[in-house]
């Protein structure tokens, strides 16, 4: 049922009906045609300052019907229908009637009602009428660059940043950053960083907050993959990314299979996870180098090992390095045996190869088995003197004792005979090393020649003169080498001088007494050196880089060492 508010009665005179007439229609309703309802119309939607607006209805009066008193009426307070101010007009039994209305203005949220006329045994409407809130404004602010829209539309700022809303509307902001700016949030009428959502009950503002980015680039050389933890960076694919001010990110590198992370360079160093705060713009570069593997083969009785302990063959003979690794490799040969060469990416005879890992590495070391293996050496009592024989030993190793030893010297300053003397390694047949000593009538003018035989094969020929070191020899404590007349003599004390004596007469000396040394070499590359026990180098002639070089006692009391025929040192003792 509707809640008739308000209603005026209008007595139509149009067309003069009897008292008769009234009086048989209403002894007799069911003879008189009713009015029949036709249509209404009115302004639907009102603004929130009320006013006053008409309203249109129409109806038909039958030829005898009867209408009572229609008029318009409405279910709502804040509607108040004028019905005494109605007017009508007829043609042929249609009726066309106006009635003006007055809307209350409106304080709170948009309101409906509606407006209805009875007529007869219907109604014309009805029609609904709303009335809007009072207008709200809503004013939107930006700080740096960016958009903000509004839902329902009308906000598009920057362009229309301030729109009037209905009382109780809801109104959704979104922020949309310009490219190189975040948005940072919101402020005033809202908070946050998600959208913005306001019932307008009253005016409101609202600031909406973009910053300029600080953008992280990331490069990469290799193969391999960078990623933040927040997922904006994942490289190759998205190398970077804008971030507001001040923001934490930490990359991490994964190489590729068969590559390693060799490190990080630019904003961040080290191979563990790059951490970074974005106070600024950053570009970081992730390099990744592949693996090279080193692989190295032996052959014959011996070992090759790393400086870094991964190589260790046999047993261990490949390894997997980082890129540009520096390896060094030591050939170990077993007792008895000697590197013969190395092969593939190393060469020569050297004891130790350094290799550079750039790529794959394949390394071969040869060892051989010197059969026999011999060496000669020459030892002279200290009270040697013109005439006495020192004495030569000759030493080797002895390979499943497959025959005896033979010592062939001869001295050959006087073109003098091949003199053999032979040795039997106890027990026999075995393996091992085996020496022996042999008098021999050394004269200090005189070169001796050495050289063994052994199973057959013919070591090296070993040269000697007393009053000569050549290349390797040396002079032990407490012994000397003689000039040829017997009046000099060079010799290695036991407090560790090396002393020039005429006689006792002491010509020159190498000031190390005290030092405790252990043996004055001749050596290969042409330099004269004295070391000690601990095998420390406590005196030199500093005479390198003369391969060949070898040093006399000379008969006028001066020690030289030659190279060529040229002397390249000398004790300057000489013409005594």
């Amino acid at each position: 049922m509707r809640r008739i508010t308000a209603s005026l009665i209008l007595l139509f005179c149009l067309g003069t009906i009897s008292a008769a007439q009234d009086k048989k229609t209403r002894s007799n309703p069911q003879d008189i045609p009713p009015c029949q309802p036709g249509t209404l119309s009115a302004t639907g939607n009102l603004p929130s300052t009320g006013g006053t607006w008409t309203a249109t209805w129409t109806y038909y009066l039958p030829s005898g019907g009867y209408c009572g008193q229609p008029g318009l009426q409405t279910n709502v307070p804040w509607v108040t229908p004028n019905n005494n101010l109605t007017q009508c007009k007829q043609a042929s039994g249609h009726y066309t009637c106006t009635t003006p209305y007055t809307v209350a203005a409106n304080t709170g949220p948009t309101r409906s009602g509606q407006l209805f006329v009875p007529i007869g045994n219907g109604e014309d409407g009805p029609v609904t009428i709303t009335q809007s809130g009072p207008p709200e404004i809503l004013t939107v602010h930006l700080t740096g660059n960016g958009q903000v829209k509004s839902s329902p539309s009308g906000i598009k700022c920057p362009g229309t940043c301030s729109v009037a809303f209905s009382y109780g509307d809801q109104v959704t902001l979104t922020a949309t950053p310009s490219s190189g700016y975040v948005f940072t949030g919101w402020s005033g009428a809202c908070s946050g960083t998600g959208t913005c959502t306001l019932t307008m009950y009253s005016n409101a503002d609202v600031t909406a907050t973009f910053t300029a980015v600080e953008t992280l680039t990331v490069s990469i050389t290799g193969s391999g993959i960078v990623t933040s933890t927040d997922g904006y960076i994942n490289c190759p694919g998205t190398c970077s990314h804008g971030y507001s001010p001040n923001t934490p990110v930490s990359l991490n590198a994964s190489p590729a299979s068969g590559w390693i992370f060799n490190g990080w360079s630019g904003a961040c160093t080290g191979t563990g996870s790059c951490n970074l705060t974005m106070a600024q713009s950053l570009s970081v570069s992730a390099t990744f180098v592949q693996n090279h593997t080193l692989t190295v083969t032996t052959s014959g009785s011996g070992n090759v090992s790393s400086t870094d302990g991964y190589i260790n063959c046999p047993g261990t003979c490949s390894h997997t390095y980082p890129y540009n690794t520096l390896v060094t490799l030591n050939a170990n040969p077993a007792q008895g045996w000697s590197l013969t060469a190395w092969g593939g990416a190393c060469s020569g005879k050297g004891s130790s190869c350094n290799l550079r890992m750039t790529q794959n590495q394949l390394v071969s070391a040869t060892f051989n088995h010197p059969m026999p293996s011999a060496s000669i050496s020459w030892i002279l009592p200290a009270e040697l003197s013109w005439g006495p024989p020192g004495t030569l030993t000759a030493a080797g190793y002895a390979l499943n004792g497959s025959g005896g030893v033979q010592l062939v010297w001869r001295d050959a300053t006087v073109n003098g005979s091949w003199n053999t003397v032979a040795y039997e390694p106890t027990p026999s047949p075995k393996d091992g090393s085996w020496s022996n000593t042999i008098p021999a009538p050394i004269y200090h003018c005189d070169t001796y020649q050495a050289y063994v035989n052994y199973s057959g094969i013919r070591s090296t020929t070993y040269s000697y003169n007393a009053s000569y070191l050549f290349a390797n020899q040396s002079i032990y404590p407490n012994h000397s080498i003689y000039s040829c007349d017997g009046r000099f003599q060079f010799t290695l004390q036991l407090d560790g001088n090396l002393v020039v004596y005429q006689g006792t007469i002491a010509l020159w000396a190498s000031n190390t007494g005290g030092k405790g040394s252990a043996v004055a070499v001749m050596q290969a590359d042409g330099n004269f050196v004295i070391y000690d026990a601990e095998n420390n180098p406590i005196w030199a002639s500093n005479t390198p880089d003369y391969q060949g070089a070898y040093l006399v006692v000379q008969n006028d009391g001066n020690v030289v060492i030659y190279y060529n025929n040229q002397p390249i040192w000398a004790t300057n003792t000489c013409c005594h």
